[in-house]
């Protein structure tokens, strides 16, 4: 009696279930039609099954029989319930369990007059359905074995992750290597991708894209298309080169917005040139680059002009006389004048301007560090003054004296102080977090600013609850955190944690745009860095125990794998 009754009383069931209950009683199952056997004053409400009064032999089943259905009919005795997220009121909410011969059964409801579209995603498998409004609906899977990863990593193009091969193409050829080549206008290939976590993604591609009469090319692009809706495009440039009949391997770039789950990507040409592809990479980022801070060399939003990788690592080739270009986004704290660490390497004598929007910024030539590898690299320190806080783009152009020459390599620029985290073991793992270490330095400090690591400024963002900061070991510049306590949670994928320090410093005059000094005042720059916790793929366990009419009993301990 006094239940709630229709998809909101489904959900209640949810929630008691959700929350340790072990059955759902009604308060009886059958009256008449004029309520009889009921003796107490008042209306009560109705119940699952009502008899017709006049005629003994006839009842009708309310809407409430068949949503007590959607859970009754599909488990199992011994189901225990299994987690999941349980959504909201506002599209659908669920409850889940297992059964004992290995099928999961979830149980959606939609409160709501619209349709709702939703995805069920249990161990690298989706389930993409539709629910109409109102509506209870029970769906029953066996489960997948969770053997697929389900997180972006550096990818050759024809095997597009491990476990996902190219499922469908049109005019392309794929070679033996894995290059994907005669990519024409027109031309496509799909994938299934599976995405972790809602974000944004930065998707990297190398291609040759010749073009005899160099016209087409300049329009040249692959249409990114998720489930059919085109989300981006990669600029294709004509990679001719003069001294060769086939191009140089360029590097296409783009960032999209990726919804967690399993979706068919396709890559189209569009206005191509006979274009190859040799390999693609997809990976999480964050769409701005904090300033003060550290930028690695390949986290560019666009390039102008030929761009190659050392075997993966952040290494870019400049032509100074093409005056080629990297852009980043950048979000910049506070205007005023910064440190700049710039590390580089080259044979040449070159140069790099920094540009801000269409404002230069600084011109800094560069000395030969003697050679082309990563052993000869060496690190250039400047000042520039940022005139304006913000969100921008961050323009590097390389050039040389008279634009001649200057070719030269990036591996990573600083603007600003920065720090960097690293577990000391390597990784750090689920489960054993407690006791692990991170070594944080501390670099490129102002003036004014004290280059000793304060244990007080260190914050953990994002890190998995149960895990705090324990006991902080300072020497100068560089501290050694020892982690407290192991997850209370468990996160099946690899876990950024950001590693976070308040650096309080006073920025000298920065100059506005209209050349008028500006007063400031003591800031706290908040510098971060990364920390990979790795995730394991430990087993589940559900264990509860419950009282009824005074017994005591004990669900026996379940295994979900």
């Amino acid at each position: 009696e006094r239940s709630v009754w229709g998809t909101a009383g489904a959900d209640r069931i949810a929630q008691y279930l959700r929350n340790w209950a072990v059955s759902y009683n009604a308060w009886v199952t059958m009256l008449d039609s004029d309520i009889y056997p009921e003796q107490w004053t008042g209306t009560p409400d109705p119940t699952m099954l009502i008899r017709d009064s006049g005629n003994k032999d006839e009842y009708w089943m309310c809407p409430e029989y068949y949503i007590t259905a959607q859970f009754t009919k599909f488990l199992q005795p011994g189901a225990v319930r299994i987690d999941s997220n349980y959504g909201k009121s506002s599209t659908v909410t669920n409850v889940a369990f297992k059964n004992p011969d290995g099928t999961v059964v979830v149980v959606v409801i939609n409160q709501n007059k619209q349709d709702q579209a939703f995805r069920i995603l249990c161990k690298g498998e989706q389930i993409s359905a539709v629910i109409p409004g109102g509506t209870v609906a029970t769906y029953i899977f066996e489960p997948g074995t969770g053997e697929t990863p389900i997180k972006p990593l550096r990818i050759p193009a024809y095997d597009i992750q491990p476990g996902f091969e190219i499922v469908g193409s049109s005019g392309v050829v794929i070679e033996d290597n894995g290059d994907i080549s005669d990519v024409d206008t027109g031309d496509y290939f799909d994938f299934y991708l599976d995405v972790p976590e809602t974000g944004y993604y930065s998707f990297n591609m190398w291609f040759e894209n010749w073009d005899d009469e160099k016209e087409k090319s300049e329009e040249s692009k692959i249409l990114i298309l998720q489930d059919g809706n085109v989300i981006g495009e990669l600029k294709l440039e004509t990679s001719n080169s003069p001294n060769s009949d086939w191009g140089l391997w360029k590097k296409g770039i783009t960032n999209v917005l990726l919804e967690e789950g399993t979706h068919l990507i396709r890559f189209q040409a569009d206005k191509a040139g006979k274009a190859t592809i040799g390999g693609t990479t997809i990976r999480k980022i964050d769409v701005y680059h904090d300033i003060p801070g550290k930028i690695e060399a390949e986290a560019f939003i666009d390039t102008f002009g030929p761009v190659a990788f050392d075997d993966g690592v952040a290494v870019n080739y400049w032509n100074a006389a093409n005056r080629d270009e990297l852009h980043y986004k950048v979000n910049i704290a506070q205007p005023g004048t910064y440190k700049v660490k710039y590390r580089y390497y080259t044979s040449n004598d070159s140069g790099v301007e920094f540009w801000l929007g269409e404002q230069n910024l600084t011109t800094v030539y560069l000395d030969s560090t003697g050679g082309w590898g990563n052993e000869n690299a060496m690190t250039a320190e400047f000042k520039i003054t940022i005139p304006q806080a913000g969100e921008h783009i961050l323009r590097l152009v390389s050039c040389g004296d008279n634009n001649e020459g200057g070719d030269h390599n990036l591996d990573w620029f600083a603007i600003g102080p920065y720090i960097e985290a690293e577990a000391i073991d390597g990784t750090i793992e689920e489960g054993r977090e407690d006791g692990s270490q991170i070594k944080i330095t501390l670099n490129n400090v102002p003036e004014g600013a004290s280059n000793v690591v304060t244990p007080d400024a260190i914050t953990l963002e994002n890190a998995p609850a149960g895990i705090e900061i324990g006991e902080v070991e300072v020497d100068g510049n560089e501290a050694v955190i020892t982690l407290s306590g192991n997850a209370k949670e468990d996160y099946d994928i690899d876990r950024e944690v950001i590693i976070t320090y308040g650096l309080q410093v006073t920025m000298g005059d920065a100059i506005s745009t209209s050349g008028d000094a500006i007063v400031t005042t003591p800031e706290v720059f908040i510098l971060k860095s990364k920390v990979i916790f790795k995730a394991t793929d430990d087993p589940e366990t559900i264990t509860a125990s419950w009282k009824y009419g005074g017994a005591q009993s004990t669900m026996n301990e379940e295994v979900i794998t």
